[in-house]
């Protein structure tokens, strides 16, 4: 055996101790790298992998056995190799930055990288080594963190953008302009290309454009109005919710009329968005298109329910601030209105005081004269001619005054016959040419050659007429005129009816309310025209009644008037004149004739009058006496009062219709209830004519020759 020297038997030791520490060393830096959280790998100068820790294999999905060994390229994952793609790696050394890697299942994952070149003692390349940290999820939340951050930059910048536009028309005073406003923001704030706002119009029960932009004329008249329920803006208006259309040429929303002219206009999309308030009410519709397909951003959608929320409560603040204008203008009208019927009416008291008091005090000195002087004596006979004249004064004026009121409370029917208008003018002229002679005012009449057939009712539109004159003659004076004159409107197939004067003339100021009640021209203490103001008002009524129209025109005080009536002409004209009965002064023969009135003196005139006309009345004053006396006398004619204590007219008339003695008898109702329910209600219960108190003794005439010819008829 070989002896050993001393120094090699200390030596030996030594080199497995240092080995082992060695060992020990790498071990435990292999233990340290494999507890590590991140993914540690390395790879040599042949690209082929020598090391992948426990965290890589949990990170990437292949163990240390499947990669080890291999080269990046071969090992294959489902949808690719795995590759840690550097650029420049070699040149720079080390690369520190993110890196997108494969996993086995093919998913990438981002992580935070960081590879180092290994070079030995020489320069020579050795490979890499890397180390990877998964930061997928944060790279996600910081994706998203941004989107988040970037939706509420951009939810701001439109939210000042709304702010903007709806503070162009939050404050506006008129509808239309905020129609407008509201219109230019929606489609600023979608980037429409058109626009409409819809209201609901309750006239016509349906949606109505009052604003839009950009449509065309064909367009606009095929969508003007739309029906609730129909069409976008008709279900959005009924359900309360936004309807879109993505593809008009898709949908189904629409008619294939209404589809064509929509993709004529060059529209593709389209929305309508019903404005609803604060209060719940849909007071409308904004509507935007588009030209080519458009598709609706979240915030799009939530930013145009804001504009309409907002333009909702506009317009109903707006309407309003309008409805309460609108009610302060009617109050204050009102008020004026009341102030001048007021005033009117403290006038026509005492106009009324003036003008009844007037022609009773006429009266009553009258009688008392005739109780002092007599029956052939010439004061006798004035004072008869002077209670004539002012009681058919009073009869006048009580009549004005029941017109006016029958035409206020439109309670006048009218009799119409077919006429000849001229005819008519020229007899109601004749009354009144004595009365403008006397004054010395001439008139002149100009009337065409030929007849002139139309539906009137005589009796007014002699009254109208009548009024007309009777109005010039109390505002001219000696050696002024009144022209009256007629003609066709054949341009407006209207019969011209004027009246003009060079009198006292009109003062501007009241043209306006001419021909309202108890307006007087002359209001000067000494009433020197007399009236109340009614006559006037009675054209106007009487005039509109018979579909026509009434103007007044002055230049001025001194300057005269002018009065103008237009009546329509019938649309078929008529010849077959309807003529009316004309007493002939004495009647063909005697009628028998009782008078039934609960005043004696009343009854007894009336049968004088009858007398006096070649009849042979009696009297009764109530309704039971006067059955008694017509089972006895057998009249042929009854004239009864109304307003009667007991048993009144009207029962009186059915009385007469129940019985079979006196069924057959002709029945007047001889009354001072005179309205149109009045004259109703005598013909409901048997009376066969109506007529009015006072009467004159020519109507009475007219009506016993009206019965003479129904009778000889028979």
């Amino acid at each position: 055996m070989n002896k050993i020297r001393k120094n090699e038997l200390i030596n030996l030791p030594f080199d497995l101790t240092e080995r082992k520490k060695n060992e020990e060393k790498l071990t435990f830096q292999l233990n340290l790298l494999a507890s590590v959280h991140d993914a540690i790998i390395a790879v040599d100068e042949n690209d082929k992998y020598t090391y992948w820790n426990e965290m890589a294999e949990k990170m990437l999905g292949f163990s240390a056995q499947e990669v080890i060994g291999f080269s990046p390229g071969e090992v294959e994952t489902s949808k690719g190799t795995v590759r840690f793609d550097v650029a420049d790696l070699y040149k720079t050394g080390s690369y520190i930055g993110e890196l997108n890697c494969r996993r086995k299942d093919g998913a990438i994952i981002t992580t935070d990288a960081h590879l180092r070149v290994l070079i030995n003692e020489k320069g020579e390349y050795k490979g890499f080594i890397c180390s990877l940290r998964d930061i997928t999820e944060r790279k996600q939340r910081e994706k998203e963190l941004k989107e988040v951050k970037e939706s509420l930059a951009a939810e701001v910048e439109a939210l000042i953008k709304l702010h903007s536009l709806s503070s162009r028309f939050i404050f506006k005073d008129n509808l239309k302009n905020t129609y407008r406003e509201i219109l230019e923001a929606a489609i600023v704030l979608t980037q429409a290309d058109k626009g409409s706002i819809r209201i609901f119009n309750e006239q016509k029960n349906c949606l109505e454009i009052l604003e839009q932009r950009n449509y065309n004329i064909p367009f606009l008249n095929r969508f003007k109005y739309t029906q609730i329920g129909e069409r976008a803006s008709g279900k959005a208006f009924k359900h309360r919710q936004r309807i879109i259309v993505d593809d008009v040429s898709q949908t189904s929303i629409y008619f294939e009329t209404d589809r064509q002219v929509i993709l004529a206009e060059g529209i593709r999309t389209l929305q309508s968005t019903p404005m609803i308030s604060s209060s719940g009410n849909v007071v409308g519709i904004l509507s935007t298109t588009y030209r080519t397909l458009h598709q609706f951003e979240e915030r799009e959608v939530r930013m145009l329910d804001l504009l309409a929320r907002q333009a909702a409560d506009a317009i109903e603040r707006i309407r309003a601030e309008e409805a309460i204008q609108e009610s302060e203008k009617r109050a204050h009208t009102l008020v004026e209105e009341l102030r001048k019927m007021d005033e009117n009416k403290n006038q026509f008291l005492s106009m009324l005081s003036h003008e009844l008091r007037n022609p009773l005090a006429s009266i009553m000195m009258s009688v008392s004269l005739l109780d002092r002087v007599t029956p052939e004596g010439e004061q006798f006979r004035q004072a008869k001619e002077i209670i004539e004249r002012q009681t058919t004064q009073l009869s006048r004026l009580v009549d004005d005054l029941l017109d006016v009121t029958r035409i206020t409370k439109n309670k006048i029917n009218l009799k119409k016959e077919n006429i000849n208008l001229i005819e008519l003018i020229s007899g109601a002229l004749e009354d009144y040419k004595e009365q403008l002679a006397s004054k010395g005012v001439q008139l002149k009449i100009e009337l065409p050659p030929v007849p002139l057939y139309m539906e009137v009712d005589p009796a007014r539109m002699t009254q109208v007429i009548g009024n007309l004159i009777n109005n010039a003659a109390k505002f001219t004076a000696v050696g002024d005129t009144v022209e009256v004159s007629v003609w066709k409107d054949e341009d407006k197939q209207e019969v011209v009816i004027c009246v003009k004067d060079d009198g006292l003339g009109i003062k501007p100021d009241i043209l306006p309310d001419l021909f309202l009640p108890f307006i007087q021209v002359d209001s000067s203490l000494d009433r020197s025209s007399g009236g109340l103001g009614l006559g006037l008002a009675i054209v106007k009524g009487m005039v509109d009644l018979h579909g026509g129209s009434v103007a007044a025109a002055s230049e001025g005080l001194g300057k005269g008037s002018q009065f103008t009536i237009r009546l329509p002409l019938p649309a078929v004209p008529k010849n077959n004149r309807v003529k009316q009965l004309q007493p002939n002064g004495k009647p063909s023969r005697t009628l028998r004739i009782l008078v039934i009135d609960d005043i004696p003196d009343v009854a007894e005139i009336v049968c004088s009058l009858l007398r006096l006309l070649g009849h042979e009345a009696i009297s009764a004053n109530s309704g039971s006496e006067g059955i008694v006396k017509a089972k006895a006398f057998h009249p042929e004619i009854l004239f009864c009062d109304i307003g009667m204590p007991g048993m009144n007219g009207y029962e009186v008339a059915e009385s007469f219709r129940r019985d079979k003695e006196l069924k057959d008898i002709f029945r007047v109702a001889l009354t001072g209830y005179a309205q149109t329910e009045d004259l109703e209600r005598a013909r409901e219960v048997g009376f066969n004519r109506h007529l009015a108190k006072p009467v004159d003794i020519a109507i009475l005439e007219r009506t016993l020759a009206e019965f003479s010819l129904c009778a000889a008829n028979l």
